[in-house]
């Protein structure tokens, strides 16, 4: 987009001369409007609100610096070049003091005019995209952040205000869609633009790619009592788009950032129940009574996986048995699959009372993507012996320091923060960390930043730059090599895997 240029000079000739002599869209430029007396120069500066300012000092009614002083509140990103014939020291000091980015002097030169122009519109340009690389970094930070409280069991027990830290997001309620394509089939740039647009129509929204899943954060401001039937409205809309066949699951109504995971995990098993039920292009709505899982096949997968569970003793073996007999029940379909391996795993997590960690959820999250047996196998004994050592060996003490770090791990976090909050000294928590989990607090901070990296990179929509910013690190560079001897993969290597999955 060209800048906005204003030339205010009392002199007519030389205003025509800088008009019609310089090509100014040469210079990614365009006249807006110009003026030959201060008072008029100021009006017109304050309707336009010039890039560029182009001024004479001595004028008839004001002269040029006191018509800046006046406006320079109002166009404070403008880049003022001052033209006169006057050499007195005491313009100069006060242009300065006005912070003008050039003081020229008559007569003119167009190319000494040229040359300060594409000076002022090269600093313009670089503004501009210092700026909006901010502001998509700082959007990519608060995405980060809702999607860590989204997806983190360990948000129940923190203070999600101070988790949030500054980001401006405010709600009457809220639910939770999750939305997946049958058999794992993976959503294009394409469907997220068009499910995004028919989303955002009804109310407030912000979508995540979580690998094969689209979860929705609906935030509503009103028409709380007709939310399931706005719901319907866009489910219609979803289903009359161009989009492959889908199934989707709905959270029940919330009202509290605090149950922001609890909403999330409802809309999953609501998912996962129609995955179960086999039922496409609508929507499963969660209820406490269960009764979003009452169809037959549903009911029957759910007593195996509650005999599997009761059953389990934590050992390579079992989960041996228990991929196989998960897998038989599936019929060899992806979507039941995964639907019955998360819920066989969130189960057990229950029953053995297992508190969160990072290395949990880790290894929960890779189990929602299972493709074969043997995959399913794999993933079930990295499951139990995740368990086997969460379950003997952690104290309180260190499971709280960890759920800390899980939530906070994006914002810069010191081993002093953690201390200060769970009121021991540094030295005494360094000690107990590094026993009792056989790795220091800057590995166990360091994954968790990969953790919420590892979910960024599956959405196609967030670039790698902003990735980094978001979970703490200062440039790409820094970020690129933790990730790279993290995780054994470049960032990129990483996201291409998942797109390939």
């Amino acid at each position: 987009m060209n800048l906005k240029v204003i030339i205010v000079e009392d002199n007519p000739l030389t205003v025509r001369s800088l008009v019609e002599t310089i090509d100014w869209s040469a210079l990614g430029c365009y006249i807006a409007g110009t003026a030959y007396d201060g008072e008029s120069g100021r009006k017109l500066i304050l309707s336009e609100k010039p890039d560029i300012l182009l001024t004479d000092i001595r004028m008839p009614q004001s002269n040029g610096l006191e018509m800046l002083e006046a406006v320079r509140d109002e166009v404070s990103e403008c880049k003022v070049i001052v033209i006169t014939g006057y050499e007195e020291f005491q313009y100069a000091v006060m242009a300065v003091k006005l912070s003008v980015f050039d003081y020229l002097l008559k007569p003119v030169d167009n190319e000494e005019v040229i040359q300060t122009v594409e000076r002022a519109v090269s600093v313009i340009r670089q503004d501009k995209e210092l700026d909006f690389a901010l502001v998509q970094a700082q959007t990519a930070r608060r995405r980060a952040k809702l999607l860590s409280l989204l997806v983190n069991p360990a948000q129940r027990k923190q203070d999600v205000s101070t988790i949030l830290d500054g980001i401006d997001i405010h709600f009457e309620a809220y639910y939770v869609i999750t939305i997946q394509k049958p058999n794992g089939r993976i959503f294009t740039q394409e469907n997220l633009n068009q499910l995004n647009n028919i989303l955002s129509s009804t109310y407030r929204v912000t979508v995540f790619l979580l690998y094969d899943t689209i979860i929705a954060l609906m935030m509503l401001d009103d028409r709380l009592e007709r939310w399931k039937e706005d719901c319907e409205i866009m489910i219609d809309k979803i289903c009359e788009s161009s989009i492959d066949t889908l199934r989707m699951g709905v959270s029940e109504l919330s009202y509290s950032l605090h149950t922001l995971n609890q909403a999330y995990h409802q809309s999953r098993e609501a998912l996962w129940s129609a995955a179960l039920g086999q039922q496409m292009n609508h929507a499963v709505y969660y209820c406490k009574d269960g009764s979003h899982m009452c169809f037959e096949a549903g009911s029957d997968v759910n007593r195996q996986i509650d005999m599997l569970v009761a059953q389990s003793n934590l050992s390579d073996d079992f989960a041996h048995k228990a991929a196989e007999t998960i897998y038989a029940l599936s019929g060899q379909q992806f979507s039941r699959l995964r639907a019955m391996v998360a819920l066989y795993a969130m189960a057990l997590c229950n029953r053995h009372n297992i508190p969160f960690t990072t290395k949990i959820d880790t290894v929960m999250s890779d189990l929602w993507d299972v493709s074969d047996l043997e995959d399913t196998r794999c993933r079930l004994v990295n499951l139990n012996q995740a368990l086997r050592v969460q379950q003997s060996s952690y104290s309180l003490l260190t499971r709280s320091a960890l759920q800390y770090i899980s939530l906070h791990a994006t914002k810069g976090l010191q081993l002093s923060d953690v201390a200060e909050e769970l009121h021991v000294s540094t030295s005494h928590l360094s000690s107990i960390i590094r026993k009792e989990t056989g790795i220091t607090f800057n590995e166990h901070l360091t994954e968790g930043k990969m953790t919420v990296a590892r979910a960024m990179l599956s959405d196609p929509r967030v670039l790698v730059e902003e990735i980094a910013y978001a979970v703490g690190y200062k440039n790409y560079i820094s970020f690129y090599n933790a990730f790279k001897r993290t995780q054994h993969m470049t960032p990129t290597e990483y996201r291409n895997k998942l797109a390939l999955s």
